[in-house]
Order: structure tokens, then C-alpha cells, then sequence
């Protein structure tokens, strides 16, 4: 029941306001100087809806890929889920919060991965989680891991999916070895599970 734009030229709708995941991530890419475009109103749904379109304008690999469902592998090879996505009591201050991300219970130092393609944007210390690596992966989505022993990455690094990137620890606000693991979309975090279909507590 949902309403797609078909255009009559080739080129690509990037909408003023994203209504989900793929509009986020097309809404993030950068018009180049000089770019033709137009500004469009469409009336959806019985509401009108602000596009620019850019004619001739083709997605991008990491646009395509999220749009094929190309996602994320699991950051561990083996992890039990011991704190979800969600508003939950802070296991060090116990204020409720929103936890940004899972908790992924493992030993020290079991090697964690690279959950998709993409270049080291961070990696270094964080006053709450530690040893702390974030990976760009295009799109305005970036992975986060957290609470590290170790970082086995050095920044601007090119990794692959499955690539070890660091190792399991307890650094930073962390009350026993797991990996504090995030995605974001935007700048805002977005439920790993929503991601990772075998991601289960």
C-alpha cells in the first residue's frame, strides 16, 4: 500500500524528509557544485512530499546494496545478547537510558570482526567505552564496537566484512568482558537486531 515514484527521466528523487532507512541514507549524499537539479512537490498518500531530483543520478554501491538487503554479519562468531537496544538501567550510574547499541557477552580477547565492508572513520579511546573503533561504511552508516582490549586497525584503513578488527575486552565503563556493538544511520542508532535477523537475546 505504500506509494512509489516512478521517473519519466533517469535520475534519482532525494527526499527533504527520509520515511525510512534507504530515504536516510539517499537524503545523505552531497549535491556536487555545478549538479543540475530540480526541485519537485509530489502530493503522496494524500500529503505532499519535497524531493530534489537529479537527473541522471544513479545509487551509489552502498545505496544498491541496502536496497538488495547486502547487510550485516555478526561481529563475533559466537555472542550471547546480555543487555538489547532499548531504554534500560544503567548497570554503572542505575539512571534509565537509552542503550545505544547491544551488549554482546564473549571472553577477553575473542577476535571481533568487521560486520560489513567499509574504512576505519575512529579508532582509539572513548572515556565510556574504552577502546573503541567506528567503521565508515558509506551512506551515513557507520558500525561502532566498543569496550575493546585491543585494536588491531589503524584509521583510514580499508576493511572487508569478517576482517578481525580488535579483540573483546572490558576498557571504559564496563562491569565484565563484551563487546558494546551500534549502528547508526545518520548519526542516530538504529536497533542492531533490525539488521541482524539472528541477533536474539
Amino acid at each position: 500500500g505504500e506509494a512509489v515514484l516512478v521517473p519519466s527521466l533517469a535520475g534519482l528523487f532525494i527526499p527533504d524528509e527520509p520515511r525510512n532507512d534507504l530515504d536516510s541514507i539517499i537524503a545523505a549524499r552531497r549535491i556536487e557544485p555545478g549538479q543540475r537539479s530540480q526541485r519537485i512537490t509530489v502530493s503522496m498518500d494524500g500529503a505532499k512530499r519535497d524531493f530534489t531530483f537529479l537527473p541522471g543520478a544513479r545509487l551509489y554501491h552502498t545505496e544498491r546494496s541496502f536496497f538488495l538487503e547486502v547487510g550485516f554479519r555478526m561481529p563475533l562468531p559466537e555472542g550471547v545478547i546480555t543487555s538489547a537496544y532499548g531504554i534500560r538501567r544503567s548497570p554503572i550510574d542505575g539512571h534509565d537510558r537509552l542503550h545505544e547499541g547491544v551488549d554482546l557477552s564473549a571472553p577477553s580477547h575473542t577476535e571481533v570482526l568487521a560486520a560489513r565492508d567499509g574504512t576505519v572513520s575512529e579508532a582509539g579511546e572513548d572515556p565510556v567505552l574504552g577502546l573503541r573503533i567506528i567503521i565508515d561504511h558509506g551512506g551515513g552508516l557507520r558500525t561502532v564496537y566498543g569496550h575493546l582490549s585491543a585494536i588491531r586497525v589503524v584509521l583510514n584503513q580499508t576493511v572487508r566484512s569478517g576482517t578481525m578488527i580488535g579483540a573483546v575486552g572490558s576498557t571504559g565503563l564496563s562491569t565484565g568482558p563484551h563487546l558494546h556493538f551500534e549502528i547508526r544511520l545518520g548519526g542516530k542508532a538504529k536497533d542492531p537486531s533490525s539488521y541482524l535477523p539472528g541477533l536474539k537475546p
